[in-house]
């Protein structure tokens, strides 16, 4: 399986120059048990009153094991501001450890190292394990006491017993070995559910090392089951039934998965209309919706099998992450700019909404889905271009000028001719990364084109009519210069704000031209 990645503690952010606002992913990531999750001082101590069952001159326990993997750098602080809710599993409860045999000291070891390795997704099931593995480790342990009581057994059921307990203490010991000992959080009081917003990679890492757990899981609870002795059998009831004994437990772990996506689209405000060069009426947002929430439905439907039901669950929840990321990604406050953009590009959803309707046909070839998932993994892991076509806004714009009553047809001329400047700049090959301000400059045409809609419906349009101290003219006057400053940090962005100042003069100019023509025109028809 690929290696298993906890999060590291933050550090100061790079520098905000760099284009990529994610923290950046290593393919390996810091692991290692903290002496706080396990105090060998405590767990080890002996119950009150009683005697050590064996040399009570034995020497300390050894401490629990560390596991540890290559190092890696961690996330930057967060930005302040709210974040997606994340919801978090319930921590595996632990149970004290106590050494009974120098024999028997690698597996409480482990038990106490695992124990305080608490998964972040899978805790339900981990619990029972762990639970299941306890038993175990007592039966093993009581078997020792019972031959260590010199009873005189006849020499079967001697050889019986010291063969019982010493298989059984192997298969233990095994089996301990091949459990996932990753725990993949933030930080070890907090178990979170869904895959982390730091970036892309993290996200995506999330679920590699989910899936590689998950399927460790399985492999060791079979292993078990194959390996069951007489011994267990007859001292430890339902210990290795097999990765079924388990289902139920799995089945709350992916409950708490699928009900923490439900709660997190319920409170998504992300929408069409912000996605990059969509085509129109293409809802990206409401059908990637849709398709997850159509199979989080299909999760409550009872299985035709229970290896059918469990591949397809698999299947389903690594679709279901995927398709979370760009939305807490761009929920996220401490996403960079450039990388927002991205993912509010229309190439990023129409993978999305892609994978999730191969998904939900169950007659997709697994061939045909693994390269969709490849193709989702690309395009999320790596900051693409975004191709952002202001065309139409500055269509739209000109257009507005015809529509303009005479008393704002300069000072609307003015302020496309301002569009046309930021937007003519952005187009130059030294401002081709910039394009996450190119999306900054498409919105504002948007928004400006219907501000004017609204500024100039209804307004006089009767040259006799005209007065310059009419409360109406002003209101729009001031309404047309309000939309006209908007204008001004788009300069700032294209590093042209020097530029500015005189459009500022220009459009004064044209706001007295306005009146000065109009009031000539009325003196014209002697009004």
């Amino acid at each position: 399986m690929p290696p298993q990645r906890p999060l590291a503690p933050p550090v100061a952010p790079r520098p905000s120059s760099s284009p990529n606002n994610q923290t950046p992913a290593n393919p390996a990531r810091v692991a290692a048990l903290a002496s706080s999750h396990s105090n060998p001082d405590d767990s080890d101590s002996e119950e009150e009153g009683e005697d050590p069952p064996f040399n009570a001159n034995k020497p300390a326990p050894p401490p629990p094991p560390v596991f540890r993997t290559p190092q890696t750098r961690p996330a930057p602080p967060k930005a302040p501001g709210p974040a997606p809710a994340q919801t978090q599993a319930q921590p595996v409860a632990r149970r004290p450890v106590r050494d009974r045999f120098p024999a028997l000291n690698l597996i409480s070891a482990l038990l106490r190292g695992i124990s305080a390795n608490d998964p972040r997704c899978g805790a339900q099931v981990f619990a029972q394990v762990l639970e299941s593995a306890h038993g175990v480790y007592d039966a093993v342990a009581a078997g020792v006491e019972e031959l260590k009581s010199g009873k005189a057994w006849d020499a079967p059921a001697r050889r019986a017993l010291f063969d019982g307990w010493t298989t059984a203490a192997s298969v233990l010991e095994e089996f301990l070995l091949a459990l996932p000992k990753t725990y993949y959080t933030p930080s070890k009081d907090i178990a979170l559910v869904l895959p982390p917003d730091t970036s892309t990679a993290e996200a995506l890492d999330y679920i590699v090392s989910w899936r590689a757990d998950r399927e460790q899981l399985k492999k060791a609870i079979d292993k078990l089951a194959q390996q069951e002795t007489q011994f267990l059998k007859s001292r430890v009831p339902n210990v290795g039934l097999g990765y079924t004994h388990y289902s139920p437990s799995c089945d709350k772990d992916d409950s708490i998965i699928l009900n923490s996506l439900s709660e997190f689209y319920k409170d998504s405000t992300l929408t069409d209309e912000q996605i990059i060069q969509g085509v129109d009426k293409e809802a990206f947002v409401t059908d990637v919706k849709k398709l997850s929430k159509d199979l989080i439905e299909s999760m409550k439907q009872p299985p035709s099998g229970r290896s059918e039901h469990t591949e397809r669950t698999m299947l389903i929840l690594r679709a279901l992450m995927t398709a979370y990321i760009p939305f807490a990604l761009i929920a996220a406050p401490h996403t960079g700019f450039a990388w927002r953009t991205y993912l509010l590009s229309a190439p990023i959803w129409t993978t999305i909404k892609s994978l999730l309707i191969k998904v939900q046909a169950r007659d997709t070839p697994r061939a045909e889905l693994e390269a969709q998932f490849a193709q989702a993994d690309a395009r999320l892991r790596t900051l693409g271009d975004v191709a952002i076509d202001t065309a139409p806004e500055m269509d739209a714009l000109c257009n507005t000028v015809p529509s303009a009553p005479a008393p704002f047809v300069s000072r609307t001329v003015a302020l496309v001719k301002a569009f046309d400047t930021v937007d003519a700049h952005s187009l130059l090959a030294e401002n081709k990364s910039l394009y996450g301000h190119r999306q900054a400059l498409k919105l504002a045409m948007r928004a400006a084109h219907t501000e004017l809609g609204a500024i100039f419906k209804g307004a006089e349009g009767d040259v006799r009519a005209f007065a310059p101290d009419q409360r109406d003219y002003r209101e729009r006057s001031a309404q047309l210069k309000k939309a006209f400053d908007k204008l001004a940090p788009l300069f700032v962005n294209f590093e042209i704000a020097k530029v500015w100042p005189q459009h500022e003069a220009i459009f004064k100019e044209k706001a007295e031209n306005d009146e000065r023509k109009m009031a000539d025109a009325k003196a014209k028809f002697g009004v």
